[in-house]
């Protein structure tokens, strides 16, 4: 019941009221933009491939490090975790040119065919009881080979997302698929481990005969994903001579060139180490704190699957508000703050653990979306494979360092010094990191806008929605004249509402209203300005700096080339020689 003073009169609505209400809308909101994206045939094949890449990943990881301790203890856990991961890290950067090649859905197909062979491989080594040395070898080429899945993925999204709110829910969809399979993963390898006891067959090797399977399934539904607009692209960047070095050496320039995406990465590496550290320190501590074997490490893993759970639906509402930063700080702090509880209360490590998981997801989804947002398509895979490169070189380190530790100091000091090293380095740059926070939604009526264009409508939602985010908003009074002839042009801009008139040599050229834009040809051509635009009605118009106009149009082959074709058109307009209504610079 609504509260009433004592005149009989209604109250408003208490604060707390209203924030509860606000939560329960974007809740609302986030759902059903996740819900919408499952109606998406392609996105649909594309989530069901990640599933059970995502299986593999933590499920094979498990499987091999219980063979590795099984083999030769604690030191083993960590030589295997860095043979692994270390290699992989190097393959990543080098793998994730092919999305920019070739079309990104058949990069993603091999990918996951190259991971369903390799786990059989391993599958068939354990379960003959191969030589170890044949095991480790098939389980480390499961994550070599893995290494090109996740940039090719995210670099597709884009381009079978029908809009900017569908990718993003997109990117949700893909955290709560891999924090689901941080439970899943362990708990299918948990269940393989006790049916292989039942039957005295290897464990290990019947984790990875189950992951196979799922791979299989998994890389059929990829091979359904129709041909996207990339192709083009795609193919005409193939023909031309391949320099790998060079090609991969753009993802790292790009990323270092920009404080914005290489502080993200820096935090980013932070993080995996600190999930290196889990790795190796949830075997050491099922084995030897909480004396629970193989089941142990399973139930400690999924414990933290749980976690990524919730950690991924507080991502998905916090995609829905206004700033990423909250969520991205909140995630910081989770991830590593349980770990030093660890170390003082290991039996309450399951419900700790799942903690750190919630923090862990969170921290990654928000960091992974605030990247998209600022990375160029252009750049977008070979930037992912930057940051896979990142995430397996820095987990692997911290992998081998965790169990180093663990066998030199302790578990329970290692999980102290691994817990406090993302909370602190949050914390020591903390304002740097507020203003990397690309996470304000763009208002749906500017994003339609700027799509209405026959200059921005090639684009990909992502690089369209970081157009609209780079946009200024600028109210002109009639009369006004916004663009002289013979000046250097330094904008673009779309107009909003109202009514402008070009004119070039002292006669009227063009008249247009909302859709229309002007400055291009200054920009493109890089010429002085060569009409005049004034206000014909009070306007409302989106400008956009010539730094962001040009990065946006010459990163993307369609947009360019329909920009340039405008561009000859309204310079023959200018001439004289055509339609008079059609929009000038």
């Amino acid at each position: 019941m609504p509260a009433i003073d004592d005149r009989g009169d209604q109250l408003p609505p208490a604060a707390d009221d209203g924030a509860i209400a606000e939560i329960r809308r974007d809740v609302a909101t986030a759902f059903r933009a996740l819900a919408a994206s499952y109606d998406n045939r392609d996105l649909r094949r594309a989530l069901i491939g990640l599933l059970s890449f995502s299986l593999c990943e933590w499920g094979g990881y498990i499987a091999l490090m219980v063979f590795a301790f099984g083999e030769g203890g604690t030191e083993m856990v960590g030589v295997i975790a860095l043979l692994q991961l270390i290699p992989a890290a190097v393959i990543a950067p080098i793998g994730s040119v092919l999305g920019d090649l070739f079309r990104r859905e058949r990069v993603l197909l091999l990918a996951l065919a190259g991971m369903t062979l390799t786990s059989a491989l391993t599958a068939v080594a354990a379960l003959a009881e191969a030589p170890a040395v044949l095991v480790y070898a098939a389980g480390c080429a499961v994550g070599y080979v893995l290494t090109l899945v996740r940039p090719a993925y995210g670099a597709l999204l884009p381009w079978i997302s029908r809009d900017p709110t569908e990718l993003t829910s997109a990117f949700t969809a893909s955290g709560l698929v891999e924090s689901s399979s941080v439970l899943l993963g362990p708990a299918l390898v948990t269940a393989m481990f006790a049916l292989a006891a039942a039957l005295n067959l290897p464990g290990p090797g019947l984790a990875y005969a189950a992951l196979a399977l799922l791979l299989a399934i998994g890389t059929g539904a990829v091979a359904g994903i129709g041909r996207t607009a990339q192709e083009g692209i795609a193919a005409e960047r193939a023909g031309s001579k391949l320099d790998v070095t060079r090609e991969v050496g753009e993802g790292f320039r790009y990323i270092w060139s920009d404080r914005r995406p290489r502080l993200l990465l820096g935090m980013h590496g932070l993080g995996s180490l600190t999930l290196g550290f889990i790795d190796s320190l949830i075997v050491v501590i099922a084995f030897e704190l909480l004396d629970a074997g193989e089941i142990g490490v399973g139930l400690l893993n999924a414990a933290m699957g749980v976690g990524g759970i919730l950690g991924a639906l507080i991502a998905l509402v916090a995609g829905a508000r206004e700033r990423l930063f909250p969520a991205y700080r909140a995630g910081v702090i989770a991830f590593g703050s349980p770990l030093v509880a660890t170390a003082a209360l290991p039996a309450a490590a399951p419900l700790l653990v799942g903690a750190s998981g919630t923090g862990g997801i969170l921290m990654d989804v928000s960091a992974r979306t605030m990247l998209q947002r600022l990375i160029p398509d252009q750049k977008l895979t070979r930037a992912f494979g930057v940051l896979e490169s990142t995430y397996m070189a820095f987990e692997g380190l911290g992998a081998f360092v965790g169990a180093m530790l663990a066998v030199a100091i302790g578990p329970r000091w290692t999980l102290v010094i691994a817990g406090l090293l993302l909370p602190v380095a949050g914390f020591l740059a903390r304002r740097r990191l507020r203003s990397v926070d690309v996470g304000a939604r763009v208002p749906a009526e500017d994003l339609a806008l700027l799509h209405g264009t026959s200059i921005f409508a090639p684009l990909p939602p992502p690089t369209l929605e970081r157009v609209a985010r780079n946009t200024v908003p600028l109210a002109i009074p009639a009369g006004h004249v916004l663009i002289r002839q013979g000046e250097v042009g330094d904008r673009f801009y779309v107009v909003a509402a109202g009514e402008l008139t070009v004119s070039a040599d002292g006669r009227d050229v063009a008249t247009h209203g909302p859709g229309g834009y002007v400055g291009e040809i200054a920009l493109l051509r890089d010429v002085p300005r060569t009409a005049t635009v004034t206000a014909a009605t009070d306007a409302r118009l989106l400008s956009l700096e010539r730094d962001e106009f040009l990065r946006a149009l010459t990163g993307h082959e369609p947009a360019h080339a329909a920009a340039q074709t405008t561009t000859d058109e309204r310079l023959r307009g200018l001439g004289g020689g055509d339609d008079a209504r059609t929009e000038h610079d």
